[in-house]
């Protein structure tokens, strides 16, 4: 089976805004038993933001 490398991303809503900014602080690395290596490039510490895991978006790489 083939190891996923997933993007990390940060939410957060705005408010009077319809979308939330989403900004990519890292990246996930699939180990064989399906656990997951996270490396942040930065790690948010403002409450208001939502972490996640994400497929590439192949648009940014």
């Amino acid at each position: 089976m083939a190891k996923r490398i997933m993007q990390i991303v940060g939410a957060k809503k705005v408010e009077g805004q319809k979308h939330a900014i989403w900004t990519r602080i890292g990246t996930a690395f699939e180990n064989s038993d399906g656990s997951m290596n996270l490396v942040f490039d930065y790690f948010p510490l403002n409450r208001e933001i939502s972490l996640q895991v994400r497929e590439l978006d192949k648009k940014s790489d």
